[in-house]
């Protein structure tokens, strides 16, 4: 039982942190505090993965992470390359309907005499462009705040280096479905509290992406792990 669990220990915290662990890493990843413990930890590296330069390496766990990372990169070019044909396209579109301070062959020019008839939307919408389009939303989640407050708050759980899609995509459940998110404290208060449960922090696979996750957050805040 203990080598299974030293085993599946491992994988997540291979997998969390996308490299492999030196013998002293494994045994923090892992927990390990009794002689038992660092025993099950130091079998299953000596059965299960292969020691390159100090580092215990598994390569189908390296190639499902490359797989992985080769998949982020196609999926962000993929992004990109639909951004600027969105963006190209708008621009278009954009300079092919707007009449301010343009003249199109459909448009007669502006003389002393004339003054220009404003419209509508414009004046009540603050919020348009000058041709009329409303400006590009912005998103509200504080994702910086997110990632310092998790820093600050738990700082012997694997450190976050940034905020990936994955990450931003389960703060932004939080926040559109709990509405408490929204105040400015509220992180400091989850993650705090999170800290001082010590089966929570103790337990297989802790971290910031599982704690962004809205149905574990809904567990931690309900005492689930009290």
């Amino acid at each position: 039982m203990l080598e299974h669990g030293a085993y599946t220990l491992l994988l997540d915290a291979c997998y969390d942190r996308e490299r492999f662990p030196t013998i002293e890493e494994a045994l923090e990843w892992s927990w390990a505090r009794t002689e038992d413990e660092v025993a099950a930890v130091k079998f299953v590296l000596s059965k299960f993965f292969t020691l390159t330069e100090s580092v215990y390496a598994q390569q189908r766990v390296q190639d499902e992470i490359d797989a992985y990372r080769a998949k982020s990169v196609k999926n962000q070019e993929i992004a990109i390359a639909r951004e600027a044909a969105r963006r190209s396209t708008r621009e278009r579109i954009e300079h092919e309907t707007c009449t301010d301070h343009h003249l199109t062959t459909n448009h007669e020019p502006l003389t002393i005499n004339q003054e220009p008839i404003e419209s509508k939307a414009l004046v009540n919408d603050e919020s348009s462009t000058p041709c009329g389009k409303p400006a590009r939303k912005v998103d509200p989640v504080p994702y910086d705040l997110i990632i310092e407050s998790y820093r600050k708050c738990l700082p012997s759980l694997p450190q976050p280096q940034a905020m990936t899609p994955k990450r931003k995509a389960g703060a932004r459940g939080i926040w559109n479905n709990y509405k408490k998110s929204h105040e400015p404290d509220f992180w400091d208060r989850y993650f705090t509290y999170v800290g001082k449960q010590e089966f929570l922090c103790n337990m297989r696979g802790i971290g910031i992406n599982w704690l962004l996750n809205f149905e574990n957050m809904c567990k931690v805040i309900e005492g689930n792990y009290e």
